[in-house]
């Protein structure tokens, strides 16, 4: 396992060493200019619709020919595109989301957030929300982009807000899930150990919320309750996959590259070890798919054994798109590629620039020691960072709280 320590001729035991994160995770919110694309590809309309660091959204025909392009305010890095009647919508760097016309790439409306828009948004019904670096989620009316609500986290919000049973769930940088109706009154949050960030939206599958935070744990709890089910450690780098169950097992990834099969009471099956850092993964024909840092898309069978791999020339952060059978995949390289169902490329488009996007070091954000043996205190301490509020333990004046559109309209000049 690659774990970015380097010892010289010291000989000492991975168990022997405790990876301690010693600040804020900041990976991704500074990134340099460049064509990247870490936004993944979605299809609507017959149109593949992706976002790229170089501020351009773009629209394609499924065999790689440009139907638009449109220059955004800023960055788009894992702002996944979504859709909502013509609309297609993008958070990006400048603060902004916006609604575009998804056949001919014109601004429709924009709303402008105080903070970084990072990763996905959703819609339900009418409504459409956002999450902002600001700690803010907002609740918009998605024709012409009106704010309806806002709720506040003690953070930066980078988790995609899923949409479930007429509940919203989403994680924030505070260390919470949070839980909300869709008039943005809180029903209860669940206390992990640190940062909570994903590029694709949680699922709800039985009734049950499946998470992950930066504290290496995979989490399922009670959807109605914030209830722990269970809890299971991943590797030494923390979380940053939402994890997806297919029938009765439940697929994952974590930092330090290694893919877990779980059974759905949270036991190891099998795992897989990736040449880099893995944050999503996905399911096709009964075939699972994700990409890694070190530029490869793999397809595996449903018990961890490897089928084939793809090699692009940098790292590989998007969710497949699965159309006609065909995948496509945005690299890190400045392409959008077109494979078949074997893994053989059969096109790629360029983006604007062929400067690849830096970043920063993925674990720039730790440092390892050797391990120390825990003392009682300190596994009490561990096991007190894990809990579950109620609405009813939180007054409307908390720190958290929601506002209508008119009492916070002067907030962002």
């Amino acid at each position: 396992m690659q774990t970015g320590i380097g010892f010289g001729d010291f000989e000492i035991e991975l168990e022997d060493i405790r990876i301690t994160k010693t600040m804020t995770f900041v990976r991704g919110f500074e990134p340099t200019a460049g064509g990247s694309i870490a936004s993944s590809p979605k299809i609507w309309n017959n149109m593949i619709h992706f976002g790229s660091l170089d501020t351009n959204c773009y629209a394609l025909t499924s065999h790689g020919e440009e139907i638009w392009r449109t220059k955004l305010g800023g960055m788009i890095t894992w702002a996944n595109p979504i859709f909502w009647k013509d609309f297609v919508m993008y958070g990006t760097y400048d603060h902004k989301f916006y609604a575009l016309d998804s056949k001919t790439g014109k601004i429709a409306w924009n709303f402008q957030t105080g903070g970084k828009i990072v990763t996905q948004c959703n819609v339900s019904g009418n409504n459409v929300y956002v999450v902002s670096s600001d700690g803010y989620i907002y609740s918009l009316n998605a024709s012409d982009g009106k704010e309806l609500w806002r709720f506040r986290t003690g953070d930066k919000i980078a988790t995609p807000p899923t949409v479930a049973e007429d509940r919203i769930y989403f994680g924030s940088f505070d260390h919470n899930m949070y839980c909300l109706s869709l008039e943005g009154k809180e029903i209860w949050r669940f206390k992990t150990g640190d940062e909570i960030l994903a590029d694709n939206p949680y699922k709800v599958y039985d009734g049950i919320l499946y998470f992950a935070s930066l504290d290496c744990y995979v989490y399922a709890v009670d959807a109605k309750t914030g209830r722990l089910e269970w809890k299971f450690k991943t590797g030494k780098y923390g979380n940053t996959c939402a994890p997806i169950r297919h029938e009765d097992r439940i697929y994952h990834a974590c930092r330090d590259g290694i893919v877990y099969c779980l059974t759905k009471d949270g036991k190891e099956v099998w795992r897989f070890l990736a040449d880099g850092l893995v944050v999503q993964v996905g399911i096709f024909n009964d075939r699972l798919f994700f990409g890694d840092e070190s530029g490869n898309l793999y397809c595996l069978s449903l018990d961890g054994k490897e089928i084939w791999r793809f090699k692009s020339s940098g790292a590989v952060y998007t969710d497949p798109l699965f159309h006609d059978n065909m995948i496509y995949i945005g690299s890190m390289d400045c392409h959008l590629y077109c494979l078949n169902l074997e893994g053989k490329e059969l096109w790629r488009f360029q983006t604007s620039s062929t400067t690849m996007s830096y970043i920063g070091e993925p674990y720039g954000m730790y440092e390892a020691v050797v391990r120390q043996e825990a003392t009682k205190d300190e596994e009490t301490k561990e096991e007190e960072r894990y809990s579950v509020n109620f609405s009813e333990d939180f007054s409307n004046e908390s720190e958290y709280s929601v506002k209508s559109e008119y009492v916070i309209k002067s907030e962002y000049a």
